[in-house]
């Protein structure tokens, strides 16, 4: 989204890609474990009743829980459902199966749940998450004291909604049951090593707390953290019509290098719009960013 002194966008030069910290530049000349296959999941049915859902098992099962409560105010039981995102990740599979020939693992609506991810996400290569994601302070700020909100840990502030997150305002809080708010915190319990992708196609999924020498805690961080290699996510609101035709795009192109692909993407936006005579801002086009390595990695 940064122009140069001739008004030009700098993707419009270079192709460009994140690193969280220098460590990563080590971090990925590490061999991944073997890993197989495409989770994707998208169009979660945010209303289904997740009480006959057991909890995965967990030691750190009460710091999850305290984070659903705290984030209590983003879940007034109306979520509104992403009907685009169900063909989304339709497409993508497609795109998958043309480009790979390996398996795939679909989940939508009410199978787009806490309970089943959890169960099927370690050992696959790509995972391609469709759904509402969220980073809120504010969530935090009205539970605590002011003086013990730097306490928090920043990874409770941000994650993502699967099926059943508007049974939220009905239920309690219970250890026993899952309540389709995936927590950064709860990503970084996931054993996901091996994983090369993590597509979080979600509003707001890159966003998180600032920290001193270690940048952005929030589910960016939590999926690096949980051992997956790439991480693509949104930095704003972006309509899921559009992010469908950005996630086919990124499935289809043979650049082998993401940061390539997404300037072919950001051009495309471009130039579209400037011979339609229509502004070339970055909202429609600039959202998404990959972190980790550039290499497609499948």
């Amino acid at each position: 989204t940064l122009r140069d002194e001739s008004g030009y966008y700098l993707i419009e030069k270079y192709p460009l890609h994140y690193l969280s910290t220098g460590r990563d530049l080590l971090r990925l000349q590490e061999p991944s474990p073997p890993a197989s296959g495409l989770l994707a999941l998208g169009d979660p049915d945010f209303s289904f009743n997740n009480s006959s859902q057991p909890h995965s098992k967990s030691n750190t099962s009460v710091l999850s829980a305290k984070s659903r409560v705290d984030c209590s105010s983003l879940l007034n039981g109306n979520i509104p459902s992403l009907p685009y995102t169900r063909r989304e990740v339709q497409a993508v599979v497609k795109r998958w199966v043309q480009a790979t020939n390996q398996q795939s693992t679909l989940l939508l609506g009410t199978t787009a749940n806490e309970t089943k991810f959890k169960q099927v996400a370690p050992g696959k290569l790509v995972i391609h998450l469709a759904t509402h994601g969220f980073f809120n302070l504010n969530c935090i700020k009205e539970k605590t004291e002011s003086s013990d909100i730097s306490k928090v840990n920043p990874l409770l502030l941000s994650g993502l909604l699967l099926s059943g997150a508007n049974q939220k305002k009905y239920s309690p809080d219970q250890h026993e049951v899952e309540d389709g708010v995936l927590t950064a915190y709860e990503v970084t319990e996931l054993p996901l090593t091996g994983t090369r992708w993590v597509v979080l196609s979600a509003c707001e999924s890159g966003l998180g707390t600032v920290t001193d020498g270690e940048g952005v805690y929030g589910l960016r961080r939590a999926f690096q953290m949980a051992g997956v290699r790439t991480v693509i996510s949104s930095l704003w609101l972006i309509s899921d019509r559009q992010t469908a035709r950005i996630m086919s795009r990124l499935y289809q192109s043979k650049k082998r290098n993401i940061a390539i692909t997404f300037r072919d993407i950001a051009l495309r936006e471009i130039n579209k719009n400037r011979v339609q005579h229509l502004p070339d801002h970055p909202f429609t086009w600039g959202a998404f960013i990959t972190i980790g390595d550039w290499q497609y990695g499948w």
